[in-house]
């Protein structure tokens, strides 16, 4: 067991602080914390092995995002978000009931504050309960929709799955009740489907396991070839559906990915995807139905987002590094396979470079894995006891007398 020092419990505390972003309005941004470990961890030069396989696509995106003449001041703010590989690296190597400490009695409490700031000042988001069904002449019906402590209502509902999953395999009743309910109250769809199906994943088979994760992974990697596909067979109504389908979504993929395309080395730059939008989009087959404002500063898909601003090289390479994870998440065990399954199907729908729930989970994904190769690595050493032997004095019941040759 290793011996948590008053130091480690410190860096355990701001590493789950670093889950805060902006709750009720307030901009702390506290994910300076987890960035700053993540330098700490990079300087000791005793990350894991895992992020070795990140260096490729690092260094890759920072040759993409300066040959798009990316300004040094995203430079910097790119280089700030792979400090979050490290993080990562970190949390693979801490103790993790330290992080579980940390996550009920840190990270709990400012989420149970913040979401009752919410309800007392009122929903700061709502959402049309009928807002797929538009031609239904259903009653605009509105209900309330937490934000969180990330400031957006997806980021924050990952955030307490991430949690919940955590909670329950670490049998924390109580926090794993609260942290799901919270995670309801932001209305998150896809946070909400992926979850239960990861809870199931948690108690099933590895050949279920491993089969939610490679199918998956596999859509993950493949999605902007799986849009560019959509373009060419969909219908301008179907594609119109599944804009709506999607909450605009599908409109800033086809652009995204059409900006790779045209920029497939360099992509159009580190953050300047918005930029690049408001220049280049045509809505030719909405005829101007959406509105501006349904624009964002993201792709709203991890790897979309990606393609588009740091090239086709740089998604290459990161895939390479995704299904590496993707490997340990299975060999881990169930609660890896569960944080895998749902933070991959969580960012189908979110940009997460630069995210806190992405890297804490790829961290603990490598803790859960380290675990289970202890576990593999004492039963190898512990002595095989086949026909003939017989065990030493100390493992024989009272009485016994031992013995050391074979059979008689």
């Amino acid at each position: 067991m290793r011996l948590v020092t008053t130091k480690t419990k410190l860096l355990s505390h701001l590493a789950v602080l670093g889950a805060v972003r902006d709750p009720v309005g307030l901009p702390l941004f506290l994910k300076l914390f987890p960035a700053a470990i993540g330098f700490l961890h990079l300087t000791s030069l005793r990350f894991s092995g895992f992020v070795y396989l990140a260096f490729p696509f690092m260094l890759m995106a920072n040759v993409a995002a300066i040959g798009a003449g990316t300004p040094p001041t995203l430079m910097l703010r790119l280089n700030f978000a792979f400090m979050l590989v490290f993080f990562a690296s970190f949390v693979a190597q801490m103790d993790q009931k330290q992080v579980v400490d940390s996550l009920v009695k840190v990270l709990l409490p400012v989420i149970i504050v913040t979401a009752f700031l919410e309800m007392l000042l009122g929903p700061t988001n709502a959402r049309t309960i009928n807002s797929l069904l538009p031609d239904m002449g259903l009653p605009t019906i509105y209900i309330p929709r937490m934000r969180g402590i990330n400031g957006g209502s997806n980021f924050s509902a990952m955030i307490s799955g991430v949690m919940s999953l955590i909670f329950i395999h670490h049998r924390r009743r109580w926090p794993a009740i609260i942290s799901t309910v919270v995670m309801l109250l932001f209305l998150s769809r896809t946070g909400t489907g992926a979850f239960l199906i990861a809870w199931a994943l948690m108690v099933s088979p590895l050949v279920i396991r491993a089969a939610a994760v490679i199918a998956s992974a596999a859509i993950f990697v493949m999605i902007p070839w799986i849009v560019l596909i959509s373009q060419q067979i969909l219908t301008p109504a179907e594609k119109f559906y599944l804009i709506l389908l999607t909450s605009s979504r599908y409109l800033h993929w086809t652009n995204f990915v059409n900006f790779g395309l045209e920029n497939p080395i360099f992509g159009v730059g580190y953050f300047k995807g918005m930029e690049y939008y408001q220049q280049a989009v045509k809505f030719e087959f909405l005829g101007g139905h959406m509105r501006t404002g349904a624009l964002h500063l993201e792709a709203h898909n991890f790897l979309i987002d990606m393609w588009a601003e740091l090239g086709v090289l740089t998604v290459i390479l990161f895939c390479v590094f995704y299904l590496y994870v993707a490997w340990a998440s299975i060999r881990a065990g169930g609660l890896a396979s569960a944080l895998f399954f749902f933070v991959t199907l969580g960012y189908l729908f979110l940009s997460g470079l630069s995210d806190w729930s992405f890297w804490f989970t790829v961290g603990m994904i490598f803790n859960c894995l380290r675990q289970a190769r202890a576990v593999e690595g004492a039963a190898r050493r512990r002595p095989a006891l086949g026909p003939g032997r017989w065990r030493s004095g100390a493992e024989l019941p009272a009485g016994a007398v031992a013995r050391t040759g074979g059979p008689a």
